[in-house]
């Protein structure tokens, strides 16, 4: 029986590919597993501690607000 579409020749470029393929697809899956964790938690602590100082700012400006007499809507 004759084989249809096999070449020898396509063999060798054809298993480079997959093994260039599965070593960039290693590559970023260990740079996910690794990497992108800590950039969030460093993200996330940024977030809190803009929070925290915005939240500081607002009890001083409601305070500031009840010594003044000036109206919550302007705080």
């Amino acid at each position: 029986m004759k084989r249809i579409w096999v070449e020898d020749r396509a063999v060798s470029p054809v298993l480079g590919i997959i093994l260039i393929l599965a070593i960039v697809v290693g590559g970023i899956g260990i740079f996910q597993q690794f990497y992108v964790p800590v950039w969030l938690k460093d993200a996330e602590g940024e977030h809190y501690m803009s929070l925290l100082d915005d939240f500081e700012k607002f009890h001083e400006k409601v305070i500031e607000a009840i010594n003044y007499g000036e109206s919550a809507i302007i705080v």
